[in-house]
């Protein structure tokens, strides 16, 4: 049984000065797929000034744990919460989605357009987001933003969806296979 779950539980908590600071929570989180649990009972906490790793075997269900937190899939049971805010029937509450930044291997953009006609697109999505931030950011690691998406490297293409969340000033930053966006140069 290679699924996350609460056998042993993982509840992770961090505090300051005696007060919990939680920026997502979520109880006793199940998902199933048809007849099979990928996620079972799993209980957590991530606190705001913390940096978290979850770490499990392939298949254990770490991509759908973020995948639930960002509300592209629902849970088959248990409750969530982003900033005290309960996880409504489509996911994220509307006014906190802008808080969440997911970098992921699988985040497409139309292969069509230059990426700052995308980037403009996105900014208007995000009231906090940084534009001019992300431009220079892009300048230091030698990124033509008037390129096409399909025209960038693999590691291009996850520095630009990187900078790309990061220019939303989220409170909460989820990457996914964190190995796939590093890179030395």
């Amino acid at each position: 049984h290679s699924s996350l779950s609460s056998s042993p539980v993982a509840t992770i908590r961090g505090q300051i000065k005696g007060y919990s600071l939680a920026i997502f929570s979520c109880q006793h989180l199940s998902k199933k797929y048809l007849s099979k649990y990928v996620l079972e009972d799993v209980t957590f906490t991530l606190d705001q000034g913390h940096f978290y790793i979850l770490m499990a075997p392939n298949g254990a269900g770490k991509s759908t744990v973020l995948r639930l937190i960002m509300g592209l899939e629902r849970p088959t049971t248990g409750t969530m919460s982003f900033l005290g805010k309960d996880h409504d029937q489509d996911g994220i509450p509307s006014a906190v989605r802008g808080q969440i930044g997911l970098v992921a291997e699988t985040v497409e953009y139309d292969p069509s357009a230059s990426l700052m006609r995308f980037l403009k697109f996105y900014a208007t999505l995000f009231p906090l987001y940084d534009l001019p931030w992300l431009c220079a950011m892009a300048q230091v690691r030698n990124i033509d933003l008037t390129q096409k998406f399909h025209k960038l490297s693999r590691g291009q293409k996850m520095q630009i969806i990187l900078l790309a969340e990061l220019a939303k000033r989220p409170k909460q930053l989820l990457i996914d296979e964190i190995t796939s966006v590093l890179d030395p140069y």
